[in-house]
């Protein structure tokens, strides 16, 4: 493997990325979870397996999959595409709420049966611009980890 391709690896295999992309996901979570019972009216259970489970956790499980899977193709694969920052980051945003709002709504339509929509993928979306916002301005968690 070339120097420069184990340089960008270790970028991110460092344990305080791994934390803050942990972090992201659960505040990203925490919010759809706390949206779908607001704005969709998820109230119901789902089977998941020989349980029933909450359809929250589905909307929660999504949009934190999502979160996590946009946060490393972000770092991986956007920003060794284009050599313009603006332009980077542009890109990288619009992934990384993409992808939250594809994963709520694969999460809503697993688990819950609910129809794939605009507002499940909004709420995606929404969530994971306020759990990256929560992260990088009030960051809750860092008085436990």
């Amino acid at each position: 493997m070339p120097r420069s391709q184990r340089s960008d690896i270790s970028k991110i295999s460092k344990a305080e990325d791994y934390k803050s992309i942990g972090k992201k996901a659960v505040y990203t979570g925490a919010i759809a979870a706390v949206g779908s019972y607001l704005f969709l009216d998820e109230r119901g259970t789902s089977p998941l397996i020989d349980f029933q489970v909450p359809s929250a956790i589905a909307v929660a499980a999504g949009s934190a999959v999502g979160s996590v899977t946009g946060d490393l193709l972000s770092d991986f694969v956007i920003d060794k595409m284009t050599s313009s920052n603006s332009i980077r980051g542009i890109e990288s945003t619009a992934v990384k709420i993409g992808l939250s709002g594809a994963g709520t709504v694969v999460g809503l339509k697993l688990m819950s049966g609910f129809e794939p929509s605009v507002q499940g993928f909004g709420l995606g979306c929404v969530s994971k611009a306020l759990g990256d916002y929560s992260y990088d301005k009030v960051d809750p968690l860092a008085l436990l980890f």
